[in-house]
């Protein structure tokens, strides 16, 4: 008798400690989670930059197979994906599945609106976009995070713009010395 009261003692015990363990789990936010307050800093250094037209790297992982998962050049023009072609392989790539960089800036604000449990983000330090992000929604449910990689970002010069003139002009003088030797 006393051996089944100890036995069931100890399954009560067993299991509040478990219901307070899940209940802790689920209403607490992670440490260092973002903060409203962090992600505009982030997104207004990125504006601060006025960059419209750029080409990057991003890449979903989840448990999906795909397309969806592969590593695409993003190339974007004027805010709006242009194209998307897989990193390896060139070949195109359906841009349904990419964001531009305001979209995910757009995603992780997405994340603060619906209270996720936990947003892990790092940012590009010189320009402030995201390079890293995970969002998880439900921190008890497996496989229901957003996490995506952005990389390799390199700005597209405007036709116009003062590099562009630049490399032309040197581009122009390589040509005309190369010219001036054949005159000769």
């Amino acid at each position: 008798m006393i051996r089944r009261n100890t036995a069931q003692a100890a399954r009560r015990l067993f299991m509040v400690a478990s219901v307070l363990a899940i209940a802790l789990l689920y209403s607490s936010k992670a440490a260092g989670s973002l903060t409203q307050s962090e992600l505009d800093a982030q997104r207004a250094l990125w504006a601060s930059h006025n960059v419209s037209d750029y080409d990057f790297i991003m890449q979903r992982q989840c448990l999906c197979i795909g397309d969806i998962v592969r590593p695409g050049v993003v190339a974007v023009r004027s805010d709006a994906i242009l194209s998307v072609t897989d990193e390896e392989t060139l070949a195109p790539l359906d841009p349904q599945y990419f964001f531009t960089i305001n979209g995910l800036f757009d995603r992780l604000q997405h994340g603060l609106y619906v209270d996720a449990d936990d947003i892990v983000v790092s940012f590009h330090s010189p320009l402030g976009y995201p390079t890293f992000m995970r969002i998880d929604y439900d921190a008890i449910v497996a496989d229901e995070e957003d996490i995506f990689t952005a990389r390799d970002l390199a700005v597209v010069p405007e036709p116009g713009s003062a590099l562009l003139g630049l490399l032309a002009a040197v581009a122009i003088r390589c040509c005309h010395r190369g010219w001036r030797k054949h005159l000769r």
